[in-house]
């Protein structure tokens, strides 16, 4: 298998889900404040 190709294309969309998860942990702690 072809792990180095793989992660070349793969860790991009693991970024962007970390971006969006840590975005959503975010917004809900701002409500939890703001609320």
């Amino acid at each position: 298998m072809p792990t180095k190709r793989f992660a070349a294309k793969h860790w991009k969309m693991v970024v962007v889900l970390i971006a969006i998860c840590g975005a959503m942990l975010l917004l809900r702690w701002a409500a939890m404040i703001w609320g």
